[in-house]
């Protein structure tokens, strides 16, 4: 009888005339047609203390699909790692599971339910754990690598979508500077002028004003600034000396946020009840009858 070497981490077994084959078949046939036969797990005869328990503890069981074998994930303080199911051994009315790691097997134990009984690892086991512990770091590099894809990709995804709102933002700045200047800068208070081909952003300062009672209704805020009548524009936030007369309608009254509360004005000013906010994700529509 020949003697073989088996080589766990790349489930190769080399035959004596030099072929090598597959571990886990059990049976290869090299070039001069010898076939030759090997066990691929433990000889099943109830010596319980020729097992050594690598790892006791809770893991998680995932089928994907019918046809693809279970996986059992481990993950906890110390160790994260992950084997698959290839076949199964029964020992003396014990089930084990045989992984891809030929000599490592998964037992689904339950509390009391004890199977291997040798605690002294031998030093043949020693080197499974080596190995063990290579694929435990192999998996951490991989977790490793695939949490720097997708933070990658969350900020690719962050860019283009912050592209799509400055070329949105870019497409009022002929026609609409202010609101321009309000959705670049996030905020009232600014001021778009454009010059030629480019846009200049001027930052307004602050100044006291009074509200204003007058007859008719109009898209601004009628204001009081040193004397003077303004109006306020509504968004940005800017004084201009002309407003916008509307007819004045109860349905559909002009409404401002003001000091944190709604309020309408038609043509006098009155408290409001919130309008309905649109949520970025679910866009809701509210419709009045009138």
């Amino acid at each position: 009888m020949n003697t073989s070497t088996v080589e766990l981490h790349s489930n190769k077994v080399s035959l004596h005339s030099g072929a090598k084959c597959d571990f886990l078949p059990g049976t290869c046939t090299d070039s001069t047609g010898t076939q030759a036969f090997w066990s691929v797990k433990p000889q099943d005869d109830c010596k319980f203390s020729k097992y050594t328990a690598l790892y006791r503890g809770q893991a998680t069981r995932i089928e994907s699909t019918a046809t693809d074998p279970p996986t059992y994930i481990v993950t906890d303080e110390e160790l994260t790692f992950s084997l698959e199911q290839r076949a199964k051994s029964f020992i003396c009315g014990y089930t084990l599971i045989q992984t891809e790691i030929p000599k490592l097997f998964i037992m689904e134990s339950a509390p009391g339910m004890e199977f291997a009984t040798n605690k002294i690892i031998d030093t043949e086991n020693v080197d499974l754990i080596q190995y063990v512990n290579a694929k435990i770091v192999y998996a951490e590099y991989h977790i490793r690598n695939q949490i720097k894809k997708l933070y990658h990709h969350i900020r690719l995804n962050q860019c283009e979508a912050q592209k799509t709102i400055l070329m949105n933002s870019l497409a009022l700045a002929s026609f609409a500077p202010d609101m321009f200047a309000y959705s670049l800068m996030k905020g009232p208070g600014y001021h778009a002028i454009p010059t030629g081909e480019q846009v200049t952003i001027v930052k307004c300062t602050s100044v006291p004003i009074r509200l204003r009672k007058t007859e008719e209704c109009s898209l601004e805020i009628p204001v009081t600034y040193n004397n003077e009548s303004y109006y306020l524009t509504g968004i940005s936030r800017m004084l201009v000396r002309k407003g916008t007369s509307i007819d004045c309608h109860s349905a559909v009254p002009t409404a401002f946020h003001l000091d944190g509360g709604w309020y309408t004005m038609n043509p006098d000013l009155m408290k409001a009840p919130a309008p309905l906010t649109l949520n970025p994700i679910k866009l809701s529509v509210g419709v009045s009858a009138f």
